[in-house]
């Protein structure tokens, strides 16, 4: 008997592995796992990509070897190690996997004696064909369309609102990107625009009645906002970031059950309604307009800016009176200067000055130093986690001790030593701005 998952099931398991990481690191972990590097193509989302692989996999003509590789990947994924989640997440994950393996009679479990995750079947209890179709009838999240709610699906009206709710929807996301980039002044013509495709949106998927039938993902993934002019104001009393990089991933995943539906009624990618197809243009127009209007100010922000004089209390005394002469230094603006470290020298350039750090053979302030060493070996805003500055201060590597205990003593040993850099160039340069920031136990360098 071939023990096999089934599509249904490989697709909700893909889903919950497209979660953990980002694409790169998926592909990296799908490739250790023994997966050729020619199955793993670029998909829409994460998820696709990865069911891709599995189905792949479970069809492959060489069964034995390649049914390995999927069972392995997918018990690799409920480790605690494989994206530093705490063994409760990972528990929990697993807890989900088994829910869905459960209808395919398989279950994932320890090995004590090897210490991996396995896969195993009872083959006894192998459904037989009415006991099938109890569970079509008793597990919607494992048959997402019922034969009745395909029928009614797939009529042709019906069909052509999937497609337009897809096409909709891509163009719902190019609105959401747009405004993020300067969410502080939306225009009237692209809060018109996100309002009548949102309301479309959500109008078509209440006629299909794709929320109060077993395709209820739907429900999972509000819209965004109400509109563009108050979405600042919302996100900002709800304590939340309004950013494209948090609102993306729910918009992605959303797009995925919409294109997940329209392939499985085979919905055309071409409307027969030209007025929709008109309107739609419509905005497409707008927002090339909007694209091509951020593009210029990104331009015009990328040149040089003039540095204006402000007037400093600074006197001198002059050898040839005894008057005090006023003397104007310029505040820099670390955004319009090229800033960078010499780590043998301890020495920060900024534009044509340089801020000296205390040597790294000082025991007292060599932290300056070795906090500067993270920062640049990192991308400019890329955010590094606290720990790894630690062990660049105190030698502590977590490769031989474990990772180290998040504690305050710890941690704000790390705060600290930023809080002193950006007080030490803000008095040697002359400027108000901060060359790095602290969020959430994590450091960005921001210019």
């Amino acid at each position: 008997m071939q023990l096999t998952l089934k599509p249904k099931c490989l697709e909700l398991i893909a889903k919950e592995i497209g979660s953990l990481d980002s694409e790169i690191n998926l592909q990296k972990f799908l490739i250790g796992c023994g997966v050729d590097k020619e199955l793993i193509e670029d998909k829409p989302n994460k998820w696709r990509m990865v069911y891709d692989v599995m189905l792949r996999l479970s069809t492959s003509e060489n069964k034995p070897k390649d049914a390995l590789t999927l069972f392995e990947f997918i018990c690799k994924a409920v480790h605690p190690f494989v994206d530093k989640r705490d063994e409760a997440r990972a528990e929990k994950l697993l807890r989900k996997f088994n829910s869905i393996l459960k209808f395919d009679c398989a279950s994932i479990y320890f090995d004590e004696q090897e210490k991996v995750y396995k896969i195993k079947f009872e083959v006894d209890m192998l459904p037989n064909a009415e006991q099938e179709k109890v569970n079509e009838e008793t597990s919607p999240h494992y048959e997402s369309l019922s034969k009745k709610n395909l029928q009614f699906l797939c009529r042709p009206e019906n069909k052509e609102k999937i497609s337009l709710l897809r096409k909709m929807y891509i163009l719902l996301m190019d609105v959401v990107s747009i405004f993020c980039e300067n969410p502080s002044e939306p225009t009237t013509e692209l809060n018109n625009a996100y309002q009548y495709l949102d309301g479309q949106v959500w109008g078509i998927i209440n006629s299909l009645k794709l929320k109060c039938s077993s395709l209820d993902n739907f429900s999972r993934y509000p819209s965004p906002f109400v509109n563009l002019f108050s979405a600042e104001k919302f996100f900002q009393e709800q304590g939340k970031e309004l950013c494209w990089q948090k609102i993306r991933p729910g918009m992605h995943a959303m797009y995925g059950e919409i294109e997940n539906l329209h392939q499985v009624v085979n919905g055309s990618d071409i409307l027969s309604e030209p007025d929709e197809q008109e309107k739609l243009n419509e905005i497409e127009l707008t927002l090339s307009e909007c694209k091509e209007e951020l593009e210029e100010h990104k331009k015009q922000d990328a040149l040089p800016k003039p540095i204006l004089p402000i007037p400093l209390e600074v006197t001198i005394n002059t050898p040839q009176t005894s008057k005090i002469a006023n003397v104007v230094m310029p505040k820099v603006k670390l955004s319009s200067v090229a800033i960078k470290y010499d780590d043998n020298a301890a020495v920060l350039y900024i534009g044509d000055q340089k801020c000296q750090l205390p040597p790294f053979k000082n025991e007292h302030y060599k932290n300056e130093h070795y906090l500067c060493r993270a920062l640049f070996e990192s991308n400019k805003h890329e955010m590094v986690d606290w720990d790894v500055v630690y062990e660049k201060i105190t030698g502590y590597y977590e490769a031989y001790y474990g990772k180290p205990a998040d504690i305050r003593n710890n941690w704000h040993m790390v705060y600290d030593t930023m809080k002193n850099i950006n007080k030490r160039i803000k008095e040697a340069i002359n400027t108000d701005d901060d060359l790095f920031t602290w969020q959430e136990k994590t450091i960005k360098r921001n210019y």
